[in-house]
């Protein structure tokens, strides 16, 4: 539901799943819910219950010592990070999911790590690094054979080639207008 925008009802269901994997004791079910109402609240542009939620989970893939989650959750807390605008706290998550994926072995999760990578640079204006962690996961997308996934991160790279050189043209068109304003002052 959560990826055709039905919110209420993917918040709905996970927050039920969230309620019956707790009961039964399924603690990678519950941490997999909490990832779900984790990315619902980020979608909708709710950060602190992200956040909250985001930390729950965490906490149980820690108490369970789950690298494969530790790794997802970590990563979603960098990415919602970098929605807030913490950019030092983002890399340090960014960084400690990236480090929990490759330790799991788990491509997804290694993925998800580079791609939050890549929106961290990018949101700092960062084009090139932005582009070359979305290069790792293009790549990475391609040893899974994952065609959605590449085409999705060739996009992204596109965005961060017409990123960097409208940026040079910028500092070209300015270094011409100084060139030019010393003439005519000289």
């Amino acid at each position: 539901h959560r990826h055709r925008g039905e919110y209420g009802l993917a918040q709905a269901y996970s927050e039920q799943a969230n309620k019956t994997f707790a009961q039964t004791g399924d603690h990678r079910g519950q941490i997999r819910s909490f990832y779900n109402l984790t990315c619902v609240f980020l979608d909708q542009g709710l950060l602190a219950k992200s956040l909250q939620t985001n930390l729950a989970g965490l906490a149980l893939a820690d108490a369970g010592h789950d690298r494969k989650w530790q790794a997802f959750l970590n990563t979603q807390l960098g990415i919602t990070s970098t929605h807030l605008g913490e950019y030092a706290r983002a890399r340090q998550y960014l960084r400690e999911g990236l480090r929990w994926a490759v330790a799991s072995g788990d491509q997804p999760s290694v993925g998800h790590a580079y791609s939050g990578i890549g929106d961290l640079y990018r949101a700092q204006g960062q084009w090139a690094e932005a582009q070359r962690n979305y290069e790792q996961d293009a790549a990475n997308y391609q040893r899974m054979r994952d065609e959605g996934g590449i085409l999705y991160e060739d996009i992204n790279i596109g965005d961060m080639l017409v990123a960097g050189k409208r940026m040079a043209n910028q500092h070209s068109i300015g270094f011409l207008s100084v060139q030019y304003a010393v003439y005519l002052i000289g």
